[in-house]
């Protein structure tokens, strides 16, 4: 159940009390009305403040991006409560990289994929990328899927490349999470069926094989990491899509 605003006191409180512990990236709340998720500004140590950039930066993207395509009628999760370091947004079901594992959920599955094709060929109707649409990052409630980190998400990028390299990450998270062809085959063309632009992704994926064999020597160093074994097949995939 997703609560609606304004917050009824048991939720206030409830955050309240979260929000006087010691500070977490996201922590999960039960509460009477349901499950919220809190996320507050990430602590960096000097290392990572230098690879990612400041927390707060990151903070204020993810939330400004959560506004900014909820306000265009996308599918987003919606913030219930904010203030200057915390928002929260309710709890919106299973991530598609969890629901992978549930092997017994097949049924499912398919439509959670399907409703993920649907979902980004929306966003790029609209003219916007989501900039990271891993399946981490995509929650299915058992009706329809919705993106949640929208700290890559910028509304500047709304070119083909961008849509294009939005099914690349989508394609490749799949493959890194342990999924394979039929998950993509409901995802993909329930994108290509809602007008997504897929020829640009397959153009791209063309460019880009010469990653491919890259990738597989790197794999040498690294042999165990998901990431550079889902490179190869991702970019075939894509490349060979009609």
């Amino acid at each position: 159940m997703i609560p609606t605003a304004p917050l009824d006191l048991s939720l206030t409180r409830a955050i309240a009390d979260a929000l006087a512990e010691a500070p977490v990236r996201v922590r999960m709340l039960e509460t009477p009305a349901g499950r919220l998720w809190l996320k507050r500004v990430e602590t960096l140590t000097l290392r990572w403040r230098l690879l990612k950039g400041g927390g707060q930066r990151s903070f204020e993207k993810d939330r400004d991006g959560l506004h900014f395509l909820g306000e265009a009628g996308l599918p987003v999760a919606p913030i219930l409560a904010e203030g200057p370091d915390y928002f929260v947004t309710p709890d919106l079901g299973v991530t598609l990289r969890a629901l992978m594992s549930d092997t017994g959920a097949s049924d499912d599955r398919r439509a959670a994929f399907h409703a993920a094709g649907r979902a980004l060929a929306a966003l790029h109707a609209q003219g916007f990328s989501h900039g990271r649409p891993a399946v981490r990052d995509l929650c299915w409630d058992g009706a329809e899927v919705r993106f949640i980190d929208m700290e890559r998400f910028s509304p500047r990028q709304k070119s083909p490349r961008h849509f294009a390299a939005d099914i690349l990450v989508f394609v490749h998270s799949v493959f890194a999470a342990g999924g394979g062809k039929a998950e993509l085959e409901n995802a993909l063309t329930a994108y290509r069926n809602a007008g997504g632009p897929l020829q640009a992704s397959i153009a791209l994926a063309r460019r880009l094989r010469w990653i491919g064999p890259v990738a597989r020597g790197l794999r040498r160093l690294k042999p165990h990491s998901r990431d550079l074994t889902a490179l190869e097949p991702t970019l075939a995939y894509i490349a060979s899509a009609r």
